[in-house]
């Protein structure tokens, strides 16, 4: 089995009881995403800043979440949101409007971050190209 396996069944053995437990004892990282911007089409590159987060709809229907990398490289993550697209991601508003992003983002490319987003907090997984 490999170890990616052993995270995802350990993953979806959690409970909520047990992931809001170790979000009370953890300090909580910095609001990086303070809200969703909803678009028609999409920021150049250079219009996104670090605390932007951005959620492109063509015809209501959400298309792409794009973001500057959280690590500070400064490159643009795209995520699809389209079903016709694997891997997609899910979005969903925390109770404060912020963004809760599914699954984790793992960058295979550059800086290789490997993190969540959860109420707009940047939560960093421990297999991170950040980390030495």
């Amino acid at each position: 089995m490999h170890q990616t396996d052993r995270e995802y069944r350990w993953l979806n053995g959690l409970t909520t009881h047990d992931m809001e437990s170790w979000f009370a004892r953890e300090p909580l990282p910095a609001i990086a995403f303070p809200a969703i911007m909803s678009v028609t089409a999409p920021p150049s590159n250079e219009g996104i800043t670090k605390d932007s987060f951005y959620v492109v709809s063509h015809e209501k229907a959400p298309k792409w979440i794009l973001f500057q990398c959280p690590c500070g490289c400064g490159e643009v993550v795209t995520l699809s949101m389209q079903r016709v697209h694997r891997p997609r991601w899910y979005l969903r508003l925390s109770r404060n409007h912020r963004p809760n992003l599914q699954p984790s983002v793992w960058r295979d490319r550059g800086c290789k971050s490997h993190f969540c987003i959860n109420d707009g907090r940047v939560f960093w997984c421990a297999n991170n190209g950040r980390l030495p």
